[in-house]
């Protein structure tokens, strides 16, 4: 079973398990197993010496599978995260890998741009604001809705 820990003081640089800690006190560390594939035996890590983080990387290559999402309308979808670098755990490059997150962003920023051009735009606000005008652009936004449709 992996251990989860958290570390958000470190009183003392000290030694370890040979790796030497220079950790900023404004931070918080968060180390979790991501990988099935870890050396269990010290044969195993005696073979594996990596001087860098990227070739930790390129030997374990940690993924999550089975990572439960839900869409706008409540239901589980799951996907795997894969992770070549530390890059890949920012926002933006967990966004890329999930298609339900890029999905769910693509609205947000649709929804967004359609509330700021709404808000610039006076004569817009005004067909709004009036009761019959704004009746008579749900039923053309209704009619464009449907010739679109009806032209695939």
């Amino acid at each position: 079973m992996p251990q989860k820990t958290v570390i958000t003081k470190v009183n003392e640089l000290g030694e370890y398990s040979g790796i030497r800690l220079h950790f900023p006190q404004n931070r918080v560390l968060y180390a979790d197993q991501f990988t099935g594939h870890a050396p269990d035996t010290s044969e195993e890590m005696a073979v594996f010496q990596p001087s860098t983080i990227d070739d930790v990387f390129a030997h374990y290559r940690p993924s999550i599978e089975g990572i439960a999402l839900s869409n706008e309308d409540g239901e589980l979808c799951y996907e795997t995260f894969k992770f070549d670098s530390v890059d890949d755990f920012d926002d933006e490059k967990l966004i890329a890998q999930s298609e339900t997150l890029s999905n769910s962003v693509y609205k947000k920023e649709t929804y967004y741009s359609i509330i700021r051009y709404l808000e610039r735009n006076r004569n817009l606000r005004k067909v709004l604001n009036d009761p019959e005008a704004k009746k008579a652009l749900v039923n053309a936004m209704k009619a464009l809705r449907t010739d679109l449709s009806s032209s695939k």
